[in-house]
């Protein structure tokens, strides 16, 4: 739903949709749902897994939302989206530089 004085819309719900449904739900408030698995297929038989941004969140028109979509034909999937909220974190870390090792020589001092 478009919000006419600030030009905002919310995020609907697409979890548990079929995908041709999810696609008009965003269409209808003004975003694009992209799938971010291969499972999506153009027959509709696909079910929405997953979203980001989650339902209800604020958006601007032509935003995009994230969907994980699954075939319960093809059988069950492994890539069902993320498990956290969306705010980072995870903490990447630093890698160390692993150039070549010295060994050392015998006698050598």
């Amino acid at each position: 739903m478009a919000d006419s004085l600030t030009d905002t819309t919310t995020v609907p719900e697409l979890v548990g949709l079929a995908a041709a449904d999810a696609h008009d739900a965003a269409l209808d408030a003004r975003l694009l749902a992209v799938p971010q698995n291969a499972r999506h297929t153009g027959a509709g038989r696909s079910i929405i897994t997953n979203q980001r941004p989650k339902a209800g969140a604020a958006a601007t028109p032509g935003d995009t939302i994230m969907i994980w979509v699954d075939d319960p034909a093809a059988g069950p999937t492994t890539d069902e989206g993320p498990d956290d909220d969306g705010s980072g974190g995870g903490g990447g870390g630093s890698r160390l530089p692993s150039g070549p090792k010295t060994t050392p020589t015998a006698g050598a001092k």
